[in-house]
């Protein structure tokens, strides 16, 4: 994985999980830097809304609908 990379990680929250894709944003020290990215645009509040980037070829980047990259929480994981 490298910078401005979309993957797919295992993220957990809550005592659960799930998949979700990623846009890799650093890489340092084995430990990889994300914002997640969704879907779940219009669900959102408008001040929610302002803080989501929006994929322009969302599907060329291979989703199956608009997606947007959530620019609110930076998530972090570490390599093995």
């Amino acid at each position: 994985m490298k910078t401005n990379d979309i993957s797919i990680a295992f993220i957990v929250r809550n005592g659960s999980g799930k998949w979700l894709p990623i846009l890799i944003i650093s890489e340092r020290n084995e430990i990889i830097s994300f914002y997640k990215i969704t879907s779940q645009y219009q669900k959102k509040s408008a001040k929610r809304r302002r803080q989501y980037f929006p994929i322009e070829h969302w599907t060329d980047a291979g989703f199956n609908k608009p997606s947007y990259i959530d620019t609110i929480t930076v998530g972090q994981l570490y390599k093995r």
